[in-house]
């Protein structure tokens, strides 16, 4: 078996893999358009048929688009050994697995043997439709003080129940860890509309964060209500927003990915309308 960075002479059977989802094919095939290279995806041939691929994403310090067809459980773990060895590893590298996909009994176990930490998640999905949300007051994040968000953001992100939150904060530090976190949802080229405060009586008591994935599926980047205003229901009027606006921006599905153990938001999830999808393992490669 034959591991390689991908070409041009690969590149159709990479981006049609059977074993991947018609979305997922689709998502890579368009990041490959839009100008992410070739070489940052992995592939591993046997008998001329793709039998491995995953994509680096070393901007994110991500791995995504994993994959594979009629290889083992050993096989796949040289494979991952090899990706491995050739990180940068003055990076944290994380990989996300959900239980729906092909052959993810055999992924899970390698994922296991190979990466540093898990974290167990679920996913929930809607289909988005418009909801009025009077008399709840609205605002562009883009729109506001940068340290007015930032310190919504600190305030939301005190009590949290998020993992990956959690791990950040404790890396960097609050106000780094927060500082990148706004940075990524306002540089989004939509987040003029996608990303929302909450505002009650002129203060600001919460915020969320569409992202779009690809094309008309969109994922909640960010959710959250500050300290002093949590238990008062904002969460399902944040998800109602979030719905909304992801209708209009003609978001049809919605994924709002979450910790097992975030019991409110879940019964926040399902008090808007949104049912669980399947579970999710988020792993982390420590860097070195």
């Amino acid at each position: 078996m034959k591991i390689l960075k991908c070409n041009e002479e690969y590149l159709e059977l990479m981006v049609t893999m059977p074993s991947s989802s018609k979305s997922q094919n689709e998502c890579l095939r368009n990041d490959i358009e839009q100008g992410h290279p070739l070489d940052q995806c992995i592939i591993a041939l046997k008998n001329e048929e793709v039998v491995f691929r995953i994509t680096l994403f070393p901007e994110i310090k991500y791995l995504g688009n994993l994959t594979i067809e009629n290889i083992d459980e050993n096989e796949l773990y040289e494979l991952m050994q090899q990706v491995i060895k050739d990180l940068d590893r003055t990076i944290e590298w994380r990989v996300d697995l959900y239980s729906d996909k092909v052959h993810h009994s055999i992924i899970q176990k390698v994922l296991r043997r190979c990466f540093d930490q898990e974290f167990l998640r679920e996913s929930y999905t809607i289909q988005t439709k418009s909801i009025k949300c009077i008399p709840h007051t609205f605002k562009s994040a883009k729109q506001m003080n940068t340290k007015e968000i930032l310190k919504l953001l600190e305030s939301a992100s005190e009590t949290t129940l998020d993992n990956e939150i959690q791990k950040n904060i404790k890396e960097k530090g609050l106000s780094e860890a927060l500082k990148e976190t706004y940075q990524s949802l306002i540089d989004d080229v939509e987040s003029e509309s996608l990303f929302q405060v909450l505002c009650v009586n002129n203060q600001k008591v919460g915020f969320v964060a569409v992202n779009r994935l690809l094309g008309d599926i969109g994922a909640i980047g960010y959710i959250g209500v500050a300290h002093s205003s949590q238990g008062m229901h904002y969460g399902e009027i944040l998800l109602k927003k979030a719905i909304d606006i992801a209708h209009k921006n003609k978001i049809n599905t919605l994924i709002a990915d979450i910790d097992i153990s975030n019991f409110a938001i879940r019964n926040h999830l399902l008090n808007t309308g949104f049912t669980k999808d399947c579970n999710q393992s988020m792993f982390f490669l420590k860097r070195k």
